[in-house]
């Protein structure tokens, strides 16, 4: 046991968790018997898969746009690295996936700093949002015709 002084409750909230953890495997290992086990193996091994196949098409894509830039890959220090491909792995729709491979990119080729909370900030961003975060840059910039009052601001395909 630590002698660390913890928070009011925190022994509460433990043995709470503790409880209802045993409670759902419980439940779980009643309902399904021997075969929870094999499902919970099932499951992961499919998630671990794709995800797997999801982290190779990203460094394909992301190879791809260094080799079209001239651009040889760097080693990503690991604070960047790792939380970028565990996120990345998890991205689904194609226009995210564009984004993390261009992250990745950019990270391996050096040529401009990506902190480890780029990874953060883009795993949390929708397609969407992010496709009105470029229009809201781009009109900024001057390359996004936005019309005032409007939600119909952004172009399609954006």
């Amino acid at each position: 046991m630590s002698d660390e002084p913890q928070e009011p409750g925190t022994d509460l909230v433990r043995q709470l968790t503790e409880e209802a953890s045993a409670e759902v495997g419980a439940f779980i290992g009643t309902v399904f018997g021997s075969a929870s086990i094999e499902a919970d193996r099932l499951i992961g091994d499919r998630v671990g898969w794709w995800r797997w196949k999801q982290s190779i098409k990203l460094a394909k894509k992301a190879k791809a746009l260094l080799d079209k830039e001239g651009l040889a890959a760097q080693e990503v220090p690991l604070r960047t690295s790792v939380p970028l491909m565990e996120q990345a792995s998890l991205a689904e729709e194609q226009d995210l996936v564009d984004r993390w491979a261009a992250l990745l990119a950019n990270a391996a080729s050096r040529t401009v700093d990506v902190p480890p909370s780029f990874a953060n900030v883009l795993a949390e961003i929708e397609s969407t949002a992010a496709r009105l975060l470029d229009c809201i840059f781009a009109s900024q910039m001057g390359g996004c015709p936005v019309r005032r009052g409007t939600l119909a601001a952004i172009p399609p395909g954006l």
